[in-house]
């Protein structure tokens, strides 16, 4: 995500505990069933040489609406295609993912929230498939509907303890949008106590590590009021999401 500027103002001393909290909140939710990760820019539009990242995006925006168009029209077809489904949920997700990078919020909301309904679909012939409930719990969680989103997220985590991105994407749910960053760190630490492969063991620390840099900050005020909230955690900032989905 890039850094806030703040045109001809005079530069003001960031307040550190909100730039620790703009790096978790960057860091985004990870698809499990999609080949690549979300991040807040599409990628097609960062790679793109010739066009500007708009017209990128935009590029983007009609390859992902003729994708999601072939997908509809196989469950159309036939109602019980399963991995149709699948596609239908993750080129939708794709498509909130774009429109919430391009600032329109009800329209990523609505993608996201329709996306959810496509894996509940999935789901349903294919209810075992955690990497698909991850992903049914991250398109939850972006288009608001937060206990459906840690309901999915706890049901993964009953099935398969060991599922990484399940509890990657658990703790940045309840730093984000349960406020509670003690929780987050103590899921995190949960699974390091499994032994997770090396490169998650990492992320793991580094999540612990910014989560206590953000801890022995001094916080402004001493109630619970918003205002004496830090900048960040007051309301959820879902902005994390993008990327181009594609299924495996």
């Amino acid at each position: 995500m890039p850094p806030r500027t703040d045109g001809e103002r005079p530069a003001r001393k960031k307040n550190p505990v909100v730039v620790i909290t703009a790096i978790l909140i960057s860091l985004g939710l990870l698809g499990s069933t999609l080949a690549i990760a979300l991040t807040s820019v599409p990628k097609i539009a960062q790679q793109a040489p010739g066009p500007s990242a708009e017209e990128a995006m935009e590029n983007q925006r009609q390859q992902l609406e003729s994708l999601l168009a072939d997908e509809e029209a196989k469950v159309k077809a036939n109602p019980n295609d399963a991995d149709a489904w699948l596609g239908v949920g993750n080129w939708r997700m794709d498509l909130g993912s774009v429109h919430r990078s391009k600032g329109d919020t009800e329209k990523s909301n609505a993608y996201f929230s329709q996306a959810y309904q496509a894996y509940q679909k999935y789901l349903g012939f294919t209810p075992d498939n955690n990497d698909a409930r991850v992903d049914a719990a991250t398109s939850a969680f972006y288009s608001n509907q937060l206990d459906a989103a840690e309901k999915e997220y706890k049901a993964v985590l009953q099935k398969d303890p060991n599922h990484w991105n399940a509890y990657r994407n658990y703790g940045l749910f309840l730093f984000q949008a349960r406020q509670n960053p003690t929780g987050a760190k103590d899921l995190w630490q949960k699974a390091l106590a499994k032994n997770p492969p090396e490169d998650k063991a990492g992320e793991f620390n580094q999540l612990i590590q910014l989560v206590d840099a953000m801890s022995k900050q001094p916080q402004p005020g001493t109630d619970n009021t918003p205002s004496n909230t830090p900048e960040g955690l007051q309301k959820p900032d879902l902005s994390g999401l993008g990327g181009q989905n594609q299924q495996k």
